[in-house]
């Protein structure tokens, strides 16, 4: 896949509330794009399936993404960020 953005794409997790969290992805700090994702117990898959639509949208390869970071209204002891924190990793 090639792509027109430049080699910085961040992927931004941020938390709405409880049950919606946003994939944000930016080209250093300008939105290029953004999915609302809605969950309840698959928070796992809804993070994959998410990040797959937006890459594809944008026609990006995973290895256009230089990092991952988490934000929004979220507790860093909760299960959601837990496994946020596990897909940031996850995607290196």
């Amino acid at each position: 896949m090639t792509s027109s953005y430049s080699t910085t794409m961040i992927l931004e997790i941020f938390f709405k509330n409880r049950n919606l969290v946003s994939l944000i992805l930016k080209d250093r700090q300008k939105t290029v794009d953004t999915i609302d994702l809605e969950f309840d117990r698959n928070l796992e898959t809804v993070l994959i399936t998410g990040l797959d639509k937006i890459l594809n949208k944008n026609k990006m390869s995973l290895l256009s993404l230089k990092m991952v970071r988490i934000a929004g209204k979220i507790k860093k002891g909760s299960l959601s960020y837990q496994i946020a924190q596990a897909f940031k990793k996850a995607l290196g």
